[in-house]
């Protein structure tokens, strides 16, 4: 007894010196003293964990049954993950990743509900250092377990962090969403959203006294434990109302509804503590920039200056300071801009926040580009791509991806119309790459395992299946739409989860010397674009050497393009149109730079990489000079120029072929017999049948999927013969219609396809989606049948992008397959066949002139 009364003495004394340690360091923290709050935390985690040893010690030397002593946890958490963001505001990533860590380890003796708080806690560190992925998983399983629980209070609070991490990643709609999800949690506990309870600071005084009680009145210990318990409840639920509030009121900025926004910063004000409510004066500066009030928003800067010099505040100064030079520079004051703009990057040395890096780079970059200093403004727009493209590294979905990209655009514009002046065409290109199917680059560059399906995985093929249920036995669009909605998300989340991109530290670069070198090897050139209103700029790899051009389009082309993408839309389109011949002003010497037509005609073949509007083009089609373009050299089609290596295959001598027909309702039985018995009669008398063909109502769902991911058919090509459709609000709903449903694009970009090469002989099978769920794609994401197939590993697609007729279909296949079964090369064989049918002028080109390949062979 007498040794326990001993360690207890010590224990007390251990607690009292702890607890001046954390205040003090708390102190330091507060005033910016980071150096000496480093070195208190370090102090204290240390003594923290003499005093953890020292609890044990007591409960182990006590036999009277009391209450076993119990060690602040917490606190200790707090230290570590605290003392993990200052060093790491030393730049010393490992030690604070290896605090994290620790902390997290010691949550999880606490069991799942203390884990998750812990990790909830570091999600809002990996967003602010840009690992987006890591972060949204994280949020999302927390908030999953915490649901599940039950425990209301936590998941409001999980669910007010992921409100703003989609306000991070500018899903406004889904960040209200959070938002209104937490005030609905918030009121089932039974909290009141409207005047704050406590003033921030008093409560901090509060919270500070009952901690000395707690260590002066030990016999009152029980009852202040419980004070402290309430009182921390009604903070932290406060707290979550301070946090939603500022977050709605963000959001409401992000979409210049300001008037809404300004009374829940009023709301939010009285809940700050004293030395953080300038964080908000900060927001109502930002306000008056927005609205273009520069004069009175710059006094109000300048005037908030002093106060984010020092202290906790510090480490905003530079997202101040981008805005006074953004007011300078709205006002013509063009060098003092760039004078606070590069105060604004100094300010921000220390501090990893690679979200304001960008923009106040990318602004330097536009004040100097205005000053004529373009070779110094690409340097700027060079590092605030590179930022962007760390912080897009990773793929989040369609929706995520395209919705993050969309206030980055402008920067892409004006780097692409810099480099284009300077004349650097490796900077143009790399630009360009940045904003083409970045989600598929990432994911061809970084192909996934083959292990067993996720749970989640799981779910998705369970929903897919109820979808094609209901659609081969017609019923229910309501609840069809409703699950294709849930698969969406599921699909967005098992992305996000992804395993490939934990570890992914940097961005997949565009190897531009990779890429030449493999264009090198066919003496084949390729052709980037990317279309800035009527402006278009133009890259050309050819001969190991690499240009640029920029040029304006002319009225009446941009007129036929938007004609020709709104016949092909249209519910009734005129057929004899899908031939863009038919349409003037179409031709290829007016949709390209000028001058860099004649060097990519003199390749053996050319690789198009289109942007935009201009992906619903069949490129090989189009006039140039008197003749089609295919008249001159094969033509192909890639969505990015990563894609040019990746998709590189070695030359198939005898190929072999797989047929696959099915037909219904709006395809005949004998179409589809014929067009598959022919093209295997062709392979056949050379050898090269891989199997009879799968038609009617053999060519089921399974026995397509189970061709899918047979293993050796690389020497094979996939021929299927059958109804296809593309949706335009859904791109990743577009399918192939079989004997027993259909099989869509987000079920094909989930399979590993061995087949290096397959041909859609089917409707509209190579549309192209701009917008996709009320998104604007502008990431120029390959959504649909093409880029779920090439994410799934094949190599050369050829399908149609308009509707075609049976007849002349059959006639451009079989003659493709004679072609193609003789060992000549995809892209070669196309072009025998578009000249085959222009020069015998049985069919009008309009009836075939869809067929486009994506590949480089």
């Amino acid at each position: 007894m007498d040794h326990r009364y001993e360690l207890m003495v010590r224990l007390q004394r251990l607690q009292e010196e702890n607890m001046a340690r954390f205040l003090r360091a708390e102190d330091l923290r507060l005033q910016d003293r980071l150096v000496e709050a480093d070195a208190e935390s370090e102090v204290l985690v240390r003594s923290l964990e003499t005093q953890r040893a020292l609890t044990d010690e007591c409960n182990a030397a006590d036999s009277s049954g009391l209450e076993p002593l119990e060690f602040p946890l917490g606190v200790l958490l707090n230290t570590l993950l605290e003392r993990a963001d200052i060093v790491e505001s030393f730049g010393r990533n490992d030690e604070a990743e290896s605090l994290r860590h620790q902390a997290l380890a010691l949550a999880k003796e606490r069991g799942a509900s203390e884990l998750a708080n812990r990790q909830r806690q570091l999600a809002g560190t990996l967003l602010e250092k840009g690992r987006i992925n890591e972060a949204l998983a994280q949020l999302m399983s927390v908030r999953d377990l915490f649901v599940s629980l039950g425990d209301n209070s936590a998941a409001a609070r999980s669910a007010a962090d992921l409100a703003q991490a989609y306000e991070w990643l500018r899903d406004f709609e889904r960040a209200l969403d959070q938002v209104h999800t937490t005030y609905r949690l918030l009121h089932a506990s039974g909290v009141q959203t409207g005047t704050p309870v406590f003033n921030a600071d008093s409560v901090a005084d509060t919270v500070k006294q009952v901690g000395r009680e707690v260590f002066n009145a030990p016999e009152e210990m029980q009852s202040v434990l419980e004070q402290m318990k309430r009182l921390e409840t009604q903070v932290n639920h406060q707290g979550i109302l301070c946090d939603l509030y500022q977050v709605e009121a963000r959001c409401l900025v992000a979409q210049h509804r300001f008037d809404e926004a300004r009374p829940l910063f009023d709301k939010a004000r009285p809940m700050l503590l004293d030395y953080a409510q300038p964080a908000l004066d900060y927001q109502y500066v930002n306000i008056k920039v927005e609205e273009e009030n520069f004069a009175e928003g710059l006094a109000d800067i300048e005037a908030l200056e002093p106060v984010f010099a020092s202290g906790v505040l510090r480490r905003k100064l530079a997202a101040l300071l981008r805005l006074k030079a953004m007011a300078l520079f709205a006002l013509g004051h063009r060098q003092d801009a760039l004078n606070i703009a590069l105060e604004a990057r100094r300010a921000l040395d220390g501090f990893q926040d690679p979200d304001l890096e960008w923009k106040i780079v990318a602004l330097e970059g536009k004040i100097r580009a205005a000053l004529g200093d373009d070779v110094m403004a690409l340097a700027a727009y060079d590092r605030a791509t590179a930022v962007i493209d760390y912080l897009r590294r990773a793929p989040l979905g369609f929706r995520l991806d395209s919705l993050n990209l969309t206030n980055k655009l402008p920067v892409y514009r004006e780097a692409i119309s810099v480099a284009t002046r300077v004349g650097d065409a490796r900077a143009c290109c790399r630009f360009m790459e940045m904003v083409k199917s970045r989600q598929l680059g990432a994911t061809l560059s970084l192909p996934g395992g083959s292990g067993n399906p996720s749970p989640l995985a799981q779910r998705i093929d369970a929903i897919t299946n109820q979808i094609a249920a209901l659609d081969y036995l017609g019923e229910g669009s309501t609840s069809a739409e409703s699950l294709v909605a849930e698969r969406n998300e599921l699909t967005e989340r098992l992305r996000v989860e992804d395993p490939r991109w934990r570890t992914l530290t940097a961005p997949v670069a565009l190897n531009l010397d990779r890429v030449l070198e493999s264009l090198q090897s066919r003496d084949q050139a390729a052709l980037t674009l990317f279309y800035d209103g009527a402006d278009v700029t133009g890259a050309l790899l050819y001969t190991g050497q690499c240009v640029c051009a920029r040029a304006r389009l002319a009225e009446a082309t941009v007129a036929a393009l938007a004609s020709y993408a709104g016949n092909l839309g249209s519910a009734t389109p005129e057929a004899q149109r899908f031939d863009p011949a038919a349409t003037a002003g179409l031709d290829f010497a007016s949709l390209i730079p000028p001058r860099l037509v004649p060097e990519a005609l003199k390749a053996k073949s050319l690789v198009i990489i289109p942007h935009r509007i201009t992906h619903l083009l069949p490129w090989a089609m189009l006039d140039c000079e008197g003749k089609r373009l295919f008249e001159f050299l094969p033509i192909g089609v890639l969505p990015n120029l990563t894609c040019v290596p990746l998709m590189q295959t070695n030359q198939i001598a005898a190929p072999k072929i797989m047929p696959v027909g099915s037909t219904d309702n709006r395809l005949s039985v004998i179409s589809v017999e014929e067009e598959c018995n022919s093209i295997g009669e062709i392979y056949a008398a050379r050898g090269g049948l891989f199997k009879p063909a799968i038609i009617d109502q053999q060519a089921t769902r399974k026995a397509f999927l189970d061709l899918l991911r047979e293993k050796n058919v690389a020497r094979t090509i996939l021929h299927v013969a059958c109804h296809g459709d593309f949706d335009v609000r859904e791109p990743m709903s577009s399918g192939l219609y079989l004997s027993d449903g259909k099989v869509d694009a987000a079920t094909l970009a989930r399979e590993t396809i061995r087949f290096d090469e397959v041909i859609l002989s089917a409707c509209s099978t190579g549309q192209r989606a701009l917008t996709a769920t009320g998104v604007d794609l502008v990431g120029d994401e390959l959504l649909g049948l093409v880029g779920a197939l090439i994410e799934a590993g094949t190599k050369s697609v050829l399908v149609s992008i308009p509707p075609t007729p049976d007849v002349p279909t059959l006639e451009f296949m079989k003659c493709y397959h004679d072609h193609r079964s003789q060992g000549i090369a995809p892209l070669a064989a196309l072009q025998r066949t578009q000249r085959t049918m222009l020069t015998e002028g049985i069919f009008e080109p309009s009836q075939w002139a869809g067929f486009s390949m994506f590949g480089v062979s």
